[in-house]
């Protein structure tokens, strides 16, 4: 009787024991769907940390655990681990995964295998999932199902049947309290108006749904919403309205203590930041981004920051470090697989190496682009071909084997005979290209030749500043401007003193000497407005657009100081550099060039004859 007992209460104790033990570790589960939401990365540091001990939990516990680890997994982008992990779950479960479990795992290797451009291959998994979720009536899962191959018909532009599974998913949620579930499938619908550029009612929905989540108290899901409208009026290059609603989306998240949501607002509100040349901010924001992501280990939006800063810097005109910034993002596209997005800044590294005149880089980069362009054409027809198949395969079982083979004969034939097309059209390309980049670099040449010989026929070689041809032509510009619009125009002509007496007493280099720092010295003390060059010899003259004759006084008390600020020393000794300025303001209703050109002439003998180192105005005491 005693061992009966004793053994009743060691069973009891056990069982007790256990039952502890279970309780704890689920206790690690509850806030896991935030966390999935705002950290994922801790959420699957966390989940692998606890992995070794699942014979802990009970059956239900396990496939739940599985269900949230693919989840994590599939958000920080471990896409193959998702794959082999539902493979492995599905074949291991024996029947025991409940339709929940069952419709989360086929969902997330849905999403891991669009992510890796296995559309078709995704296809299937959503619409099995959505078969599984039917069977066992759970609406939820009908959701899911519906809103994932909804977004994958998005994305593949067959927009039609986009819409149809997308107002489905949206009449299941009038069926019971989806709250959540709700707000996702607004924001595809309203994803799938932006597909179509349709970017008015895309902006409605998000709007329309923005307001009602903050109506009912769902802040990170208006975060959501507000992220998207200032994705949409960044399509539309409305940079004033994106930055808005994105700075409300980083505002509403961190009320949310949505951590993600921040990053990923910071992130989105770069291009805004650089469209409105507030680079300083851009720079900020993507140091904030790349701290969060680098955390996450997101490699695609690691390489999406990449990009960003070449553009940062594109836009600032700053050429260093953008290759460097390109290649980064090239790298991380091609250790993760990710063909298309190979090809885009493979694009981009042509472009900016054709800019930077480096031909033969840009060339080699061209031949990757053109393998890569192949490769995904391949990819796209044996995809399709494999559907083909699948449906054909599923077809012949049902007795229509002779026929269909033919028909599947026939069909590969013509994904065979486009590939071949497909060869010869990209080295086609491929040769226009190469014959395109010689036609540039000769028109290049040609331009910058030309460029080169004017500047040299309309500038003084001496001094740099434009020449007597030039001069004149700027200066009769300057009246026909000042006729059309009656507005006040005045001259001066500059003579320096002495220069004569310069070359005589210490020869010709010094006096060259003179006229090249006067020249740079009267530049640097006009106005952005002013026209300035050499007539010739000591003579330079200096055009003063909507300017009256008074008004160039202020202007010509601070330059003839300025030149006597010049000194040299040749020889060992001290030369000081003076100048004589005529002035004159030309009479709009009767004066010719010419008659002008006399009048500052005569004013500046004027100067010259009453003392030297001083201006004297037309017809006014100076």
């Amino acid at each position: 009787m005693f061992r009966a007992l004793l053994f009743v209460n060691l069973l009891a104790f056990s069982l007790a024991v256990t039952a502890e033990q279970l309780r704890n570790l689920e206790a690690e589960l509850p806030n896991a769907e935030s966390l999935l939401q705002t950290e994922p990365g801790r959420l699957y540091s966390n989940l692998t940390a606890i992995k070794g001990e699942l014979e802990q939990f009970d059956t239900y516990s396990q496939h739940h655990f599985w269900a949230l680890y693919c989840k994590a997994a599939g958000q920080i982008e471990l896409h193959d681990e998702v794959i082999d992990i539902v493979k492995h779950q599905l074949a291991e479960s024996n029947g025991h995964l409940n339709a929940e479990h069952k419709v989360a795992l086929l969902n997330c290797r849905a999403g891991a295998k669009q992510a890796l451009g296995k559309l078709q291959q995704s296809k299937l998994d959503f619409n099995l999932a959505y078969e599984y979720a039917v069977s066992a009536n759970s609406v939820a899962g009908q959701i899911k199902s519906l809103l994932g191959v909804g977004e994958l018909h998005a994305y593949q532009m067959n927009f039609r049947q986009a819409k149809k599974d997308l107002m489905h998913a949206y009449k299941l949620t009038q069926q019971g309290d989806f709250p959540l579930l709700q707000h996702q499938v607004n924001q595809a619908l309203g994803m799938l108006y932006g597909y179509k550029q349709e970017y008015d009612k895309a902006a409605e929905i998000f709007a329309q749904n923005k307001q009602h989540n903050l109506d009912n108290g769902f802040i990170q899901q208006a975060s959501v919403s507000a992220f998207n409208l200032g994705v949409v009026y960044s399509k539309l290059k409305k940079w004033g309205q994106a930055e808005k609603y994105l700075l409300e989306s980083k505002a509403l998240a961190e009320q949310a203590g949505d951590i993600a949501g921040i990053a990923y607002a910071e992130l989105r509100i770069v291009p805004t930041l650089i469209a409105a040349k507030k680079y300083q901010q851009a720079a900020v924001a993507l140091e904030l981004a790349e701290n969060f992501f680098e955390q996450q280990s997101n490699q695609s939006k690691l390489a999406e920051i990449n990009l960003y800063h070449a553009q940062l810097l594109m836009a600032q005109n700053i050429e260093d470090n953008v290759i460097r910034y390109l290649n980064k993002a090239y790298q991380i596209y091609v250790d993760i697989g990710l063909i298309d997005q190979q090809s885009a800044v493979l694009s981009n590294l042509v472009k900016v190496h054709r800019q930077l005149g480096n031909f033969d880089i840009a060339l080699d980069y061209h031949e990757k682009f053109h393998a890569i362009t192949l490769t995904i054409e391949k990819n796209k027809n044996e995809s399709a071909t494999k559907q083909m198949q699948t449906e054909f395969e599923h077809l012949i079982r049902e007795g229509e084997n002779k026929q269909l083979k033919k028909l599947l004969a026939a069909e590969q034939a013509k994904v065979k005979n486009q590939e071949d097309s497909m060869f010869w059209q990209v080295a086609l390309l491929g040769v226009l290209f190469v014959l395109l980049t010689l036609v540039t670099m000769f028109v290049y040449r040609t331009l910058r030749h030309r460029r080169e010989v004017k500047s040299l026929a309309m500038t003084d070689s001496l001094t740099g500043v434009p020449n007597r041809r030039s001069i004149m032509k700027r200066l009769k510009k300057s009246i026909a401007w000042a006729i059309r619009y009656d507005s006040p125009l005045t001259v001066a002509i500059f003579d320096i003193d002495e220069l004569s007496q310069i070359n005589a007493l210490y020869g010709y280099d010094a006096g060259d000497d003179v006229l090249h720092d006067f020249a740079q010295q009267l530049q640097e003390n006009i106005r952005l407005t002013d026209e300035f060059g050499r007539l010739s010899g000591e003579e330079f003259m200096l055009i003063m657009p909507n300017t009256t004759s008074d008004q160039s006084r202020v202007l010509l008390n601070r330059i003839l100081p300025a030149i006597r600020s010049l000194e040299l020393t040749v020889k060992g000794k001290r030369v000081i550099v003076t100048a004589s300025a005529g002035v004159a303001e030309f009479d709009i209703k009767t004066e010719t060039l010419m008659g002008l050109f006399k009048r500052t002439e005569a004013a500046l003998n004027t100067a010259k004859l009453t003392g030297k180192d001083r201006f004297y105005v037309d017809g006014k005491d100076s």
